[in-house]
């Protein structure tokens, strides 16, 4: 059996142009059911948003003592360059936000801090 998906359109206004000017046309709000076209259960790894394995953050633990998580984010800093680093710490905060709260908070507290030591 296709899994079906119910989806609610907002009505909108839309600019059309009539002869010499635009003019607002109003868009009925409609709902109505498409084939769900997602995969069932959990998404493969493959086709997930981010992926840390392979040493993306060189070792970065959330489990580690701070000096040496800071070490770590240095060395991946002189290596892959800052934003690039943030920008993983970033996205390893908002996945693990649900599932390891503790992780998200560290990792989001050492952004803060790699943030400070490199654009002060």
């Amino acid at each position: 059996m296709v899994r079906m998906i119910k989806v609610h359109r907002k009505g909108f206004e839309k600019d059309v142009e009539r002869g010499s000017g635009v003019t607002l046309k109003y868009i009925k709000p409609t709902n109505y059911l498409t084939k769900d076209v997602g995969a069932p259960g959990r998404t493969p790894p493959e086709k997930q948003y981010f992926d840390l394995v392979g040493g993306k953050l060189l070792g970065w633990m959330a489990d580690l003592p701070e000096i040496e998580r800071h070490n770590i984010l240095t060395k991946v800093v002189a290596k892959d360059g800052f934003a690039t680093t943030s920008r993983r710490l970033v996205a390893l905060a908002n996945i693990s936000k649900k599932t390891s709260p503790e992780t998200s908070r560290i990792a989001m507290q050492d952004q803060k801090w790699l943030h400070s030591k490199y654009r002060g």
